[in-house]
C-alpha cells in the first residue's frame, strides 16, 4: 500500500465518521440487507423447485424407450430454427 492512500483513507474516514455510523445509515444498510436476504431466500426456493422438477423429468425420461426419446427430441427440435434449416436443405436435395 502507498502511504498517501492510507492517509487519504484515514482522513476520509475521520471526516465522515459520524455519518458513517449514524442511525439513518445503519437503518438504510439493514433495510438493504433484509431485502437481499429475502431475495436470496426466494432464489433458493426457486432453485429447490427447479431441482425437484429436473429430478422428476430425469426419472420419467429413464422410463421411456428409445423411440419415445427420439420422438421427444424430434418434437423439441421442430421449434428451433436449426431444424427448419436442416429440413429445408433436405428438401432442396
Amino acid at each position: 500500500m502507498i502511504p498517501r492512500n492510507v492517509f487519504n483513507w484515514k482522513k476520509h474516514a475521520l471526516d465522515n465518521f459520524e455519518e458513517l455510523f449514524s442511525n439513518d445509515t445503519v437503518r438504510d444498510y439493514q433495510d438493504k440487507l433484509k431485502f437481499k436476504d429475502a431475495e436470496v431466500s426466494e432464489l433458493h426456493k426457486k432453485i429447490g423447485e427447479l431441482t425437484v422438477n429436473l429430478d422428476w423429468l430425469k426419472k420419467k425420461l429413464e422410463k421411456l424407450d428409445l423411440s419415445q426419446r427420439e420422438a421427444l427430441i424430434e418434437l423439441s427440435l421442430k421449434s428451433t430454427s436449426a431444424y427448419k434449416t436442416l429440413t429445408e436443405r433436405r428438401k432442396e436435395k
